[in-house]
């Protein structure tokens, strides 16, 4: 009898970690679609009987164009579920610790933007999906079920500035929302959506609260200064005919 109970719950400990191991795969690749970039879990553990689901080391890469490995890296996710139906599933409580963002320019592109901007069009695509009433294809069936979250909260955060004229750290202020979602929730395929685009839209007023946008205006601003500092060097070794020359040419 004790065998086969150990048997039993060898099977059952397989099915557990066969589920988990399934879980990261398929949250790699939702995340890799609604991103348009590559992305890795370390770790995915569940816990059916508490309702627990526990997430760590997630990173998400750069596109090639960018030096910098990953956009943004998190340490940890705590999920906790209080309950659901067909309908709508709550959430307890959703924690997101240790987002660390790396804000890179290239020389026409911010890194964050384009994740940004590849949030938006995932956003109008679907949100395009759902309300096209020209198309006589019948449309994909999608999932009704909402979720809501009654408490959700990212912390100890951290935007990195790695550009050619800035490089800077910020320790960026916790988050805490309550009742996202509201009484009838978000629908559910937009729920990782709408939770990027909170971070994403911290990210970029904590940035500019530090003074360090990257506008068109402030990289022409650097790229003459870094300039200017180059002429002088050569004035010093040009005679007085080549510095009348470049100071006809505004430099």
């Amino acid at each position: 009898m004790k065998k086969l109970l150990y048997l039993l719950l060898a099977i059952f400990a397989s099915l557990l970690f066969a589920f988990d191991n399934i879980a990261k795969y398929f949250l790699e690749v939702i995340a890799a679609d609604m991103l348009k970039t590559k992305v890795e879990i370390s770790d995915v553990r569940t816990d059916f009987i508490d309702g627990k689901v526990n997430i760590d080391f997630i990173n998400v890469k750069n596109t090639n164009e960018f030096k910098n490995e990953n956009a943004f890296s998190l340490n940890h996710i705590d999920l906790i579920v209080a309950s659901r139906d067909d309908d709508l599933i709550i959430i307890d409580s959703l924690v997101f610790d240790g987002f660390v963002f790396t804000l890179e320019q290239n020389a026409n592109k911010v890194n964050l933007v384009e994740l940004f901007k590849k949030l938006e069009n995932k956003t109008n695509r679907n949100s395009g999906n759902t309300n096209s009433n020209q198309s006589v294809t019948k449309p994909k069936t999608t999932s009704n079920t909402r979720v809501a979250i009654n408490d959700l909260e990212f912390i100890n955060t951290q935007i990195h500035i790695d550009t050619e004229f800035l490089v800077d750290t910020i320790n960026m202020p916790n988050i805490i929302i309550r009742n996202f979602g509201g009484s009838t929730g978000v629908p559910v395929d937009q729920v990782g959506i709408e939770l990027m685009r909170i971070v994403l839209n911290r990210v970029q007023k904590e940035v500019e609260k530090q003074g360090l946008e990257l506008t068109e205006d402030r990289i022409k601003a650097g790229i003459r200064k870094q300039l200017e500092s180059e002429v002088k060097e050569l004035e010093g070794k040009l005679g007085d005919k080549a510095k009348n020359w470049l100071k006809k040419l505004g430099l």
